[in-house]
């Protein structure tokens, strides 16, 4: 850096990495939308009714707290690089937040059953979204 070079100052809170001046989308309520915890998605497992496609598997019960919590399971051998991973939940996320009034009333898992390389991937997500807008459908989870 030249002398009339400076670095980012930080912002007032001091933070490492925050400017003053940016600021980044929050999303402070996301938490009450997950299953969290092993014992949660062993429940969900036993008590949830299965709703099955090419590569996705829909794990639905009736929600037991008041917003419907939804968890992902995407394991390595389906999507081996980790980038494709989080790019996968990512997406996913996107297609419940704006199909979250719809789905108040259920706890979800989305679990991905088989490996989805390259272009499958794409088809993967817009399949898990037909699903989780076919739970719309009255009586889809008794």
């Amino acid at each position: 850096m030249s002398g009339s070079e400076r670095a980012p100052a930080l912002s007032e809170g001091g933070a490492p990495g925050a400017l003053r001046g940016v600021h980044l989308p929050t999303r402070p309520r996301e938490r009450a939308y997950r299953l969290t915890g092993i014992g949660s998605f062993d429940a969900l497992f036993r008590a949830g009714r299965r709703r099955q496609g090419r590569w996705i598997e829909l794990v639905v019960a009736t929600a037991q707290h008041v917003p419907g919590r939804v968890g992902f399971v995407v394991g390595r051998k389906a999507l081996a690089r980790a980038v494709d991973r989080n790019r996968f939940k990512r997406k996913l996320r996107e297609v419940l937040r704006q199909e979250r009034p719809g789905l108040a009333g259920y706890d979800l898992i989305v679990r991905l059953k088989r490996p989805a390389p390259g272009a499958e991937l794409a088809a993967a997500i817009q399949e898990a979204d037909g699903m989780i807008r076919q739970l719309h459908a009255p009586a889809a989870v008794e």
